[in-house]
């Protein structure tokens, strides 16, 4: 018996003899098995009733088209069986490799009018080129194409829009955070805390009244702190996030400079705390690349009371990745004089022989 493929249509009036189309299923054919097409999907939940996201996902995937070696119809004299190639003829079939059936992809996204290209689909085979012909000519399918031809063009432009306005969007809030660090940075200069001491009776804190004073030059600063409600009162937990990511960044920043620098020398502090707890201000000397020794304060690093501090400062000297470039260490404090304390330089010289200790001058920190 010849095989014919699709491409091999019967025209009207010469099919009286066929025989109605057979779809054979196999367990072994992944096209038949859950082949997760999106055809599936869209005849339980329609394309108008999704998000906007998941329509441009759809269209930008673009049809299904499957080879569907299974589909075919049978005739007295032949088999036709269905040709991948038909896709390429007709730009708007689409296929559905589970169902075996052909659909029309604009009417299955945009077509009101009820028909078999866009709900039950299309399998016989042996009348498809007259399918084919009558359908692309109704007023239904031309009106989806032209809305899947617009749609697309019109979210590609939505997207630049939105993309635009996030754009413009970051940069402002950029902006202002900008400010914010700005004023951050220049009360830590000029010593002045964030809050006044007379700020619930006669003035606002120190950071309103700098921003205050930059919303007169600023516009775009101004137009935010007018339309936002969080800055009215600066609360404690935004300056306090505010000021631990500007210490992050220098601390980072102190880091990678220190890691490059070819001696180094650790100072542990300890310092009086009302708490009963240990606070240990953790200072850095290093020569820079060009020879001139530089000086950098990490804060103040908090240590249970009576604590082991070997561990804790052999982790610090790894975590600065100093362990190659470290020369001296010096300590001072009664933390580090207890008995549990007393032999911390040679626990930390055991894994770094090169470090030696080193008394020094010191001075009040504030």
């Amino acid at each position: 018996m010849n095989q014919l493929s699709v491409s091999e249509y019967v025209e009207d009036g010469e099919d009286d003899e066929s025989i109605p189309t057979v779809i054979v299923k196999s367990d072994s054919d992944e096209e038949c098995n859950g082949c997760d097409c999106i055809i599936e999907e869209l005849l339980v939940k329609p394309f108008e009733g999704r998000d906007y996201h998941n329509k441009f996902s759809i269209i930008t995937n673009g049809r299904p088209m499957p080879s569907m070696i299974n589909l075919f119809s049978k005739t007295r004299t032949c088999t036709r069986r269905f040709n991948p190639i038909t896709y390429e003829t007709c730009s708007w079939l689409c296929g559905c490799g589970k169902t075996l059936k052909l659909y029309c992809w604009p009417c299955i996204l945009f077509s009101k009018d009820v028909n078999h290209w866009m709900s039950s689909g299309i399998s016989d085979l042996n009348n498809l080129h007259n399918l084919l012909k009558r359908h692309e000519v109704t007023e239904g399918h031309i009106s989806a194409m032209l809305l899947l031809k617009n749609f697309g063009s019109e979210m590609n432009e939505n997207f630049k829009i939105d993309t635009t306005k996030f754009n413009q969007l970051v940069k402002k809030n950029r902006h202002v955070v900008t400010k914010f660090i700005d004023i951050t940075c220049l009360l830590a200069e000029l010593e002045l805390p964030f809050n006044s001491d007379y700020e619930a009776t006669l003035r606002k804190s120190n950071f309103i009244e700098f921003m205050n004073l930059l919303r007169l030059c600023d516009d775009n600063l101004d137009t935010h702190m007018s339309s936002s409600n969080a800055f009215t009162k600066f609360s404690g937990d935004l300056q306090n996030d505010l000021i631990d990511s500007i210490y992050q960044v220098l601390l980072d920043e102190i880091k990678t400079i220190v890691a490059e620098a070819e001696f180094v020398a650790l100072i542990l502090i300890e310092i009086a705390d009302i708490g009963n707890k240990c606070l240990i201000n953790t200072v850095l000397r290093f020569s820079d690349k060009d020879g001139r020794v530089q000086e950098r304060s990490l804060g103040f690093t908090e240590f249970p009371h009576n604590t082991l501090l070997d561990s804790n400062i052999l982790n610090m000297i790894n975590d600065l990745k100093i362990s190659k470039s470290l020369i001296s260490l010096s300590h001072e404090g009664p933390t580090f004089v207890i008995p549990k304390n007393s032999h911390l330089m040679h626990k930390i010289r055991y894994q770094h022989p090169g470090i030696y200790f080193v008394h020094h001058y010191s001075y009040d920190i504030f």
